[in-house]
């Protein structure tokens, strides 16, 4: 059962007490500590913030960013500028660096809404060696390689030295950093930066608005570096050009990959590793360059998830839980009695019946010169299953890509739901209720089997009657839950629920396509060769599925399929693709007998019925 065979119950309060335990030690430190064991300490947690910050953008969104330097950096002297030439209080200086940071990293992310990888990667480190030389020679407002002196925070009306002060406030600022990204990622939010970073093709199909959330993602990153910034230029009382060269891009980029990209406990670790390395050996000068590169190529070759990732295979207790299976722990999921009865995950349509779900009128699609759909044109009703087949590279999959706003259109027009969607990004297709498979398995695979799902059941949450209604972020996660959990049972998954998705067979990974497309409550659905390169048994299974989906819980669907013994089964309505354009349409006894199809199609013994033997 799910509740019996995982080990993940208790891990979040495992990373909890650990954390809480690593804050109160922290806290007590300035005790013990001389004042420049005080101000290593004070550096870490500078450190720590940095880490954490890059590590949203690189580890959950998958964005290969070396802008935070600068972005560290005007966080910095933002701070220094407010403090010195405004002489404003602190507190508001940091909450501006924060501003400012989130500001430019939002700008920084422009890049990365078109380009990935090396190309981003050079971007963004064009960006950096432009701050760089912005802060060297800004005149008066950076004061130039000299840079600028900052004053001291006074703590004075709270009894604290100058040092101790910064150390606490700077404390206070990774224990609020830690607890809103753990928040983050554990949420809606990290979940859809995942699917970017691992699946950006199928983000906008699941209700993802992939350039906010890229955006979302940047900004949360760059507030946080700001804050460091501004911390940084409390804590040296200088912000000069040179701490945010090079040599910080390198540092900060070997933080993420050290601990193991996508883990904010790695993101600390590794921030604790190289402070310690740094400072162990600041004496020989050149060296803890040498060292911490060393370090970095050792851990790519020999532990290329990272130092803190590594270790959690051998102690699984270590690895941070999302918050999808503790919901389900929280709710008693494991009871068989307390799951609902299959089928409750989706209603049906009200619109059933009530005239087309889709109408595709003289849709045309050309790539290069080659034209793949060629004036297209072909009504789906409602509360139907309608088939769109033909050979291969007749354009069935482009239509799917049309219909759901992965392609665009040359020309044409789609109506969903006797509205115009032509032209629409996926995301807004899906949020009209249109939900899809695709050809390729396309799950998550650093997420939980129930997890992918959730993606799904967030794209339905803005459907649901109460969705206005406010809930707190663990409620939320709970409903998102059990809504997954009731798709995972009408598939027969559930209890593969707390896996991996890398962990499961090809056809468990079309079931679980299926339970996340059904997760989003869609009112037509849209399947690509769902029985691809499954065995006899497994097409059972899904013909099965694709007749309860729709006689159930009636739901629309759009079957684009191989196996013509399960298209002519389940279909109401045919349509016959060749060329990219339509050959023929009609019920599946007339499209059987359409000589013009069995002859372009595969010839006529493809059409012919199954002789049953008595």
């Amino acid at each position: 059962m799910l509740g019996s065979d995982s080990k993940a119950g208790s891990q979040p309060r495992t990373v909890e007490i650990a954390l809480a335990i690593a804050a109160l030690i922290f806290a007590l430190a300035p005790l013990a500590a001389n004042d420049y064991q005080l101000h290593v300490l004070t550096v870490l947690l500078i450190n720590a913030m940095l880490a954490v910050s890059l590590n949203l953008v690189m580890g959950y969104l998958g964005q290969l960013s070396l802008a935070n330097a600068a972005v560290f950096g005007f966080g910095a002297y933002t701070a220094a500028i407010l403090v010195t030439r405004f002489a404003l209080p602190y507190p508001i200086a940091v909450a501006a660096a924060a501003t400012v940071g989130a500001a430019v990293n939002g700008l920084v992310a422009l890049p990365a809404l078109r380009l990935k990888g090396f190309f981003l990667a050079i971007a963004t480190l064009t960006f950096g060696v432009f701050a760089h030389w912005l802060f060297l020679h800004g005149g008066e407002i950076t004061a130039g390689a000299s840079g600028l002196a900052v004053p001291k925070p006074d703590f004075s009306a709270v009894g604290l030295e100058s040092a101790h002060g910064t150390y606490l406030l700077t404390l206070l600022a990774v224990v609020c950093t830690v607890s809103w990204t753990s928040r983050l990622v554990g949420s809606p939010f990290g979940r859809r930066s995942l699917c970017i970073s691992e699946q950006e093709l199928i983000a906008p199909t699941l209700g993802i608005d992939v350039v906010a959330q890229k955006l979302k993602v940047f900004m949360a990153s760059g507030a946080i570096s700001g804050v460091a910034g501004a911390m940084l230029a409390a804590v040296l009382g200088l912000v000069d050009p040179e701490s945010f060269n090079l040599l910080q891009v390198i540092v900060q980029f070997m933080m993420v990959v050290l601990g193991g990209l996508g883990s904010i406990l790695g993101a600390l670790t590794s921030a604790v590793l190289v402070t310690w390395l740094t400072e162990a050996l600041r004496a020989f000068k050149g060296l803890h360059e040498i060292v911490l590169g060393a370090a970095l190529l050792g851990v790519i070759l020999m532990a290329p998830r990272g130092l803190y990732l590594l270790a959690s295979t051998r102690w699984p207790g270590l690895l941070e839980a999302r918050s999808g299976g503790s919901a389900l722990r929280g709710m008693g999921w494991a009871k068989s009695a307390d799951r609902p009865a299959r089928g409750e995950a989706i209603r049906p349509d009200p619109a059933a019946g009530q005239g087309p779900a889709l109408r595709v009128s003289l849709m045309r699609k050309t790539f290069g010169g080659v034209v793949a759909v060629d004036s297209v044109s072909f009504d789906v009703r409602a509360g139907s299953v309608h088939a769109l087949i033909g050979p291969n590279g007749s354009g069935k999959s482009t239509v799917l890509n049309l219909i759901s706003g992965t392609l665009r259109p040359d020309s044409g027009r789609i109506e969903i739901f006797g509205g115009d969607a032509t032209n629409q990004p996926g995301h807004r297709i899906a949020a009209i209720g249109v939900g899809r498979t695709f050809q390729n398995l396309q799950l998550v695979g650093e997420l939980t089997v129930l997890e992918n799902v959730m993606l799904g059941a967030d794209a339905g949450w803005a459907r649901r009657p109460d969705a206005s209604v406010r809930r707190s972020l663990r409620t939320r996660e709970a409903e998102l839950a059990a809504s997954a959990m009731q798709a995972l049972e009408f598939v027969g998954m559930a209890d593969f629920a707390l896996r991996k998705g890398t962990e499961l067979s090809g056809g468990q990974m079309r079931l679980v396509e299926i339970a996340r497309a059904n997760a989003a409550k869609p009112r037509l659905l849209l399947l690509d060769e769902p029985v691809a390169g499954l065995s006899l048994n497994r097409i059972d299974t899904v013909r099965s599925l694709i007749l309860r989906i729709n006689r159930e819980l009636g739901v629309t669907v759009l079957l684009v399929e191989h196996v013509l013994n399960l298209v002519l089964e389940v279909s109401d309505q045919v349509t016959v693709l060749s060329a990219g354009k339509v050959l023929a349409s009609g019920t599946p006894d007339q499209i059987r007998n359409d000589v013009e199809v069995q002859s372009a199609y595969l010839g006529r013994r493809a059409f012919a019925r199954p002789v049953i033997h008595a």
